[in-house]
């Protein structure tokens, strides 16, 4: 049997056949998943949920993440609600982004239900339950290809430089009142 080299194309159908066939495990397993989510958790809301993820998404645009997108796929897969997905030019920054994350989050008591990739960080997965957050390098990022896997997710909408600006005149609002 020919096996593909590292990085070639065969190599990355290969990889998206094996994604697609996990997603159908996951389907599968979505209602003993469930069962198992923390109380805080399931006590939050969709808007609630799709705020933090936004929040997140803003966080990770004031960190310099690159092609940052939010998908929406509770409907689709059940036992999440967000996909987060960011790049990085570099391992060690994708692994940057992924801890300055999980201190971002620590005040909302998220329960972090998994954590993969933190080592090489090259795709560095963190899973909230209902907020899964994918940073990759840019390598990465083009082989598992999960925009083009998850295409048909809706995708929430954030206006960074628009967040940016209010962020800006807020802040120059607070230094003036201090005068």
């Amino acid at each position: 049997v020919h096996q593909p080299r590292h990085g070639t194309r065969g190599e990355a159908a290969f990889l998206i056949g094996l994604l697609r066939r996990w997603n159908k495990v996951i389907l599968k397993l979505q209602n003993a998943v469930r069962v198992n989510r923390s109380q805080s958790m399931e006590s939050r809301s969709v808007e609630e949920l799709q705020q933090i993820a936004v929040d997140v998404a803003c966080f990770l645009h004031q960190q310099r993440a690159e092609r940052i997108r939010i998908l929406r796929v509770r409907e689709m897969l059940q036992i999440s609600s967000f996909f987060i997905l960011a790049s990085g030019r570099s391992g060690r920054q994708v692994r940057n982004f992924g801890d300055a994350v999980e201190r971002h989050l620590k005040p909302l008591h998220l329960p972090r239900l998994g954590i993969h990739g933190r080592d090489d960080a090259r795709w560095f997965c963190i899973d909230h339950g209902e907020i899964v957050l994918h940073l990759f390098d840019e390598e990465s990022r083009e082989m598992y290809d999960l925009d083009q896997l998850w295409a048909h997710a809706p995708l929430v909408e954030v206006d960074f430089k628009a967040l940016a600006t209010a962020a800006g005149e807020q802040n120059s609002t607070t230094l003036d009142s201090v005068d």
